[in-house]
């Protein structure tokens, strides 16, 4: 056990140093998701080893919020004490069995994810991550700029080769600097993200 504890202290530490500090829900989530579907469609060790570290990632910053001065390996007991209080919990509960699962290529009219889902996916990713956006920055678009956004890229894929690659067709919501249009499925991509984006804007606007 004790080696498990140090390999969870050990990961805080990592995702500490590239990460910093706080909940980092929304690249989580988005992380979460993009692994999510990579496991439905190519089950593997790896994979679900991916969305494990992602989940311990998670939960050992809600515990951060609680106890802002734990350092690495107190919060990694206290990620083991959670773990614990919720297989208890799980363990008193009944749950009804499931039939095994079925390879998705046996399942008529399943329905599987495809490289432009995980695509989405990634730059919904790179977006949070890598360009620092998350839910709090989101919803200071009150007036629907991440949907229009998306229509601008959207529209600018249907009409390649017809418009001027410069024209943001009038609605982009922005500065000039930040249009920058590429290929028709880069461009539809990037619009596939922003509509997401925009979409779970709209949830937590419904659930306030």
């Amino acid at each position: 056990m004790s080696k498990f504890l140090n390999l969870i202290a050990e990961q805080i530490g990592w995702s500490r140093r590239n990460f910093g500090e706080g909940t980092r829900v929304g690249g989580n989530t988005a992380h979460v998701l993009k692994e999510v579907l990579e496991f439905r469609r190519e089950p593997s060790v790896e994979e679900a080893t991916d969305i494990a570290m992602l989940g311990i990632d998670g939960l050992w910053r809600q515990v951060a919020e609680v106890y802002p001065e734990a350092g690495d390996a107190d919060l990694a007991l206290m990620v083991m004490q959670a773990y614990r209080a919720k297989l208890t919990r799980n363990q008193s509960r009944k749950f009804e069995r499931t039939a095994p699962d079925v390879p998705a290529e046996g399942r008529p009219g399943k329905w599987k994810p495809s490289a432009a889902v995980f695509d989405v996916i990634a730059e919904r990713c790179r977006q949070v991550e890598g360009e620092g956006m998350s839910a709090e920055k989101d919803d200071a678009y009150g007036d629907g700029e991440m949907a229009a956004a998306g229509a601008a890229y959207a529209f600018s894929a249907a009409t390649a080769g017809r418009y001027l690659a410069a024209d943001p067709v009038g609605f982009w919501p922005w500065s000039l600097d930040w249009w920058k249009p590429r290929s028709p499925r880069e461009d539809l991509v990037r619009a596939g993200a922003l509509i997401l984006a925009e979409i779970e804007k709209i949830d937590r606007d419904s659930a306030r």
